[in-house]
């Protein structure tokens, strides 16, 4: 009875070790890996998936951050033009007209923001088709949506096509 207990003794800590990690959620407590016989090496092995989960944890939290920022933004800018063309009914025609598709594009891009978030969190991992990306296009939306984004700021390009 002694022997097995002393056998068992290694393994009970390693259950407790990971019941007490599951149970806090503390991702950064490591299991006792100084053994050099098999449960060291379930130790080292109980770490090494503590480190993925871990890190794993990380890059959600910073995908959370970053979309509510690039949610927010468009958000934000739609939200200003509408209250701009409700609280001002006098403004002349055109510029109601202007206010109002800017808020209609700043709500367009939250919502393919919004569905390529939906398609992240479905976690569908197929490799994106090719295709060939012209760069000068890509660049001009970028300075189109930074353009809009801030009226103020003058932005000059000089793009040319590219394949």
């Amino acid at each position: 009875m002694a022997v097995a207990r002393a056998t068992l003794r290694p393994v009970r800590r390693l259950t407790h070790d990971a019941e007490r990690i599951a149970a806090t959620g503390y991702l950064r407590e490591r299991a006792d890996e100084r053994r050099s016989d098999e449960l060291g090496r379930l130790a080292r092995a109980f770490n090494k998936m503590l480190d993925a989960l871990s890190r794993s944890v990380s890059a959600q939290r910073q995908l959370v951050a970053d979309a509510s920022h690039e949610l927010c933004t468009p958000l934000a800018s739609a939200r200003a033009n509408l209250e701009l063309v409700e609280l001002h009914a006098t403004l002349p025609a055109d510029e109601r007209r202007r206010h109002i598709a800017e808020a209609s594009g700043e709500l367009r891009e939250m919502t393919h923001l919004i569905e390529e978030l939906v398609e992240l969190a479905r976690g569908d991992a197929h490799e994106p088709a090719k295709r060939p990306l012209r760069l000068d296009q890509l660049v001009e939306t970028a300075v189109a949506t930074a353009a809009r984004r801030s009226p103020a700021t003058t932005f000059r390009t000089d793009l040319r096509p590219t394949s």
